[in-house]
């Protein structure tokens, strides 16, 4: 089934991490996105499309927060705070995670992602005019447990 050892290590280690993850409540592969009826759901591209042409006070006038889903491309954890990287249909977006704004389960379950791994995020124009997810609350869409899963993009 794997071409290496390396694989076939990596393949156990998120399958431990969804394991990890649903001892969390959070369940493995949730049936529903936006998971609210209240979210927008949009996409990345439309997102950038939108945001990317608006000027910093339009989009502080608006506070239009929606939601948005894709793959992590790129992951990094700095102390009580991360960030990461969504692409969808080539677009990307990075979003941000505090330790303080999505409590200790939430942020457990951010160290538990990896490359791959598909996460929903609302999100809201940063004060620069970038548009950039702050969870509030923290969830994932599906684990990516074989490597070859980032090659697909």
């Amino acid at each position: 089934m794997f071409d290496s050892e390396f694989e076939e290590n990596l393949f156990e280690l998120r399958k431990e991490k969804l394991k990890e993850i649903e001892k969390l409540g959070q369940a493995a592969y949730p049936n529903r996105f936006p998971a609210r009826q209240d979210e927008i759901a949009i996409t990345l591209a439309a997102v950038r499309a939108q945001w990317d042409k608006a000027t910093g006070e339009e989009l502080e006038a608006k506070r239009e927060t929606v939601a948005v889903a894709g793959r992590i491309m790129a992951i990094r954890q700095q102390g009580k705070a991360g960030f990461a990287t969504l692409q969808q249909e080539g677009a990307r977006l990075q979003i941000y995670v505090r330790l303080d704004a999505v409590g200790e389960q939430g942020f457990a379950l951010y160290k538990l992602l990896d490359l791959g791994d598909q996460l929903p995020a609302p999100v809201r124009p940063h004060h620069n005019g970038d548009p950039r997810a702050r969870h509030r609350h923290f969830r994932a869409i599906a684990k990516a447990l074989e490597s070859e899963d980032v090659n697909l993009l």
